[in-house]
């Protein structure tokens, strides 16, 4: 029999052994013809688990169906000996859609976990694919696939010659012409297989581009700031192709940095247009020269290349760079936030002014009662002034002053009657605290305020405030000026006798830092030490361990005061005085002409609490610090010198 025709399926099912030949190898060989397969049919021969050999057999297929199946095989043994399987000559119809282009899964032969060998075999004008296997392996020896074409109208060079997934494995020994021999592409398609042997391409298997170097172009338009990229060429099939720009070095044979667009066009497979903007290759040099070529398979490139323009690149508006782009959202989200905070600013404002006037009220009739209980009390204190010999008399006086500094310092002048801590002799006993009615000068009015200040030996002083403030640590320990200690807080008496300002309410001590309710206070924050801020809790400012390095860095500034005769920082209010002191920003410390004073002043006010000495310790070196038979300069003196 040279022709048969299969109408039906074949089934070679399990264990069975077929073999399908022409012993006789005379010409014509045996013709199968097979027809279109009805519906639910696997294939025209089914094999499953079986043996199936064809040997010099010709196979037509007559059917045009694009999902025609000729061998369907499922864990088999296959064996094709000088075979070949012809597709109808008029082949499926061509159609637009190009999705099927890259991957596939239809074939003549379907092949699952099947192990096949093919020997001088051809498989031609099959459009529905030759062969697509799952699994398993396939060696290919002198076999050839020609013209199997994909149908695809926008790509009509496309094939469908292999399809391969699931980690199944391709030996491809040597092929008889057509596609894949003498560098074309074999058009198969590798998804997770291996490809091996002396005829695979297996950094390329599905096709290899050609590029038109004369053809292919690059233009810049400098209105819209984008280039146009004109690629002319042969199988620019859109399937893992990209097109690369890349600086060339100096030596004019090596790719340098480079930026890539993949091609993703739908139309045709000689020519292909992409636009790329300006932004879009910001990242090369462009003082180089650029080139183009195409990038596919494994990190494969066409040799051949063209410039990619020879136009000096267009200038980027603002708009278009990164920060252009950054401030063009976060300038109207800034403007927003401060128009708010304006806003809120004066709601506040207005709503301070009409609280002002209630407040004011209040704080007068609070003040001219609590004056009215001083009064009294001071009464009774002044009975009892002769028998006690401690009381010290201080006038402060309202008077104009013309000093001035670079921040307005809150003013002292102004009558005031107040109660003071006065202690004993040092070498008595029975040192005790004394409340008593004062009216004179503060060290701030006399340092910085007095226009005709007396005279007074600063050195007696400096010694009596530190003797002072020694008896006090000792027999008053929870005395507020431990801890709140500031020129405002100190009165001299006559000759250099040294008291503190006494306050007994806790609750008025935060009051004393308020220039509103206390003008004498309103500055008190530039005294404070590093470790004191707005931020921490009065159990965080004032713990018993930092209580005495506190004091003993405001005694430094104050040491530092009476020398130079000068404000502390100045040049700025009572908290931007204490952001100095935080910041570590240093005073003026070279006025001191004292050597020895100098270093006490700058160990006194060490940033680090537990780098300052005690207080007993200052007044140890402190008494080292004068020269018995030196001179020793008054406050006005001082004056002079900071003026």
């Amino acid at each position: 029999m040279d022709s048969a025709t299969l109408d039906s399926p074949i089934a070679v099912m399990e264990g069975m052994r077929v073999i399908v030949t022409n012993d006789t190898l005379i010409e014509p060989k045996l013709h199968i013809a097979s027809r279109d397969l009805s519906e639910g049919q696997l294939g025209m021969i089914v094999v499953h688990s079986a043996f199936l050999e064809l040997r010099n057999v010709n196979v037509h297929v007559l059917s045009v169906s694009p999902s025609f199946v000729l061998i369907h095989g499922t864990n088999s043994e296959l064996e094709f000996r000088n075979v070949e399987f012809v597709g109808p000559i008029n082949g499926i119809t061509m159609n637009d859609d190009s999705n099927g282009v890259c991957s596939w899964s239809s074939g003549a032969l379907q092949l699952i976990n099947c192990d096949t060998e093919l020997r001088t075999t051809q498989f031609l004008r099959l459009s529905q694919g030759a062969i697509n296997m799952k699994n398993g392996s396939l060696d290919i020896q002198t076999s050839s696939f020609v013209s199997n074409s994909a149908s695809s109208s926008s790509f009509p060079s496309s094939r469908h010659n292999i399809h391969c997934s699931d980690e199944g494995t391709i030996m491809i020994g040597s092929l008889n012409g057509g596609d894949g021999s003498n560098g074309s592409s074999l058009w198969a398609s590798i998804e997770d297989c291996a490809m091996n042997g002396d005829a695979a391409q297996p950094d390329s298997p599905l096709f290899v581009p050609q590029l038109d170097k004369e053809q292919s172009k690059s233009v810049v338009d400098t209105t819209t700031q984008q280039y146009t990229v004109s690629i002319v060429g042969s199988r620019l099939i859109p399937c893992g192709l990209f097109l690369k720009v890349f600086e060339i070095e100096s030596d004019n044979t090596t790719d340098g940095k480079s930026v890539e667009f993949e091609l993703n066009h739908t139309s045709s497979e000689t020519s292909v247009t992409l636009i790329i903007k300006q932004e879009e290759i910001a990242a090369l040099d462009q003082k180089k020269e650029l080139r183009c070529r195409l990038m596919f398979g494994d990190n494969l490139r066409t040799s051949n290349w063209f410039k990619f323009s020879d136009a000096k690149p267009p200038k980027l508006k603002f708009s278009q760079t990164p920060l252009g782009k950054t401030l063009s959202w976060v300038l109207p989200l800034v403007l927003s936030i401060l128009l708010l905070l304006v806003i809120l600013l004066i709601i506040f404002l207005v709503w301070r002014r009409k609280r002002q006037p209630k407040q004011e009220e209040k704080t007068e009739l609070v003040e001219g009662q609590e004056r009215d209980d001083v009064l009294v009390k001071g009464d009774a204190v002044n009975d009892g002034m002769g028998e006690t010999n401690n009381i010290v008399a201080v006038n402060q006086h309202k008077v104009e002053t013309n000093n001035e500094s670079k921040f307005s310092i809150p003013s002292t002048l102004h009558e005031e009657v107040v109660e003071v801590i006065c202690m004993k002799d040092i070498d008595q006993k029975d040192i005790v605290e004394t409340k008593f009615l004062a009216s004179k000068e503060t060290l701030f009015h006399r340092l910085h305020e007095a226009q005709d200040p007396k005279p007074i030996n600063t050195q007696k002083f400096q010694k009596a405030l530190t003797e002072q403030l020694l008896l006090v640590m000792q027999k008053m320990p929870t005395a507020s000026i431990l801890q709140n200690m500031n020129p405002h807080w100190v009165i001299l008496g006559d000759d250099a006798e040294v008291h503190f300002k006494l306050v007994n309410d806790p609750t008025k001590i935060p009051s004393l830092g308020d220039k509103m309710h206390n003008p004498n206070g309103g500055d008190t924050q530039r005294w404070n030490p590093p470790e004191e801020t707005e931020q921490k809790t009065e159990s965080e400012q004032n713990p018993p361990a930092n209580k005495e390095a506190g004091l003993v860095f405001r005694l430094g500034l104050l040491l530092w005061e009476i020398e130079t005769g000068q404000v502390p920082y100045s040049e700025h209010d009572g908290l931007n005085a204490h952001c100095q002191i935080v910041l570590g920003v240093g005073l003026k410390i070279d006025a001191v002409e004292n050597e020895a004073l100098r270093e006490l002043i700058e160990d006194c006010m060490q940033i680090e609490a537990k780098k300052r000495p005690t207080l007993q310790n200052v007044n140890d070196r402190l008494i080292k610090c004068f020269s018995p038979s030196g001179s020793e300069p008054t406050l006005s003196q001082q004056n002079n010198k900071a003026e």
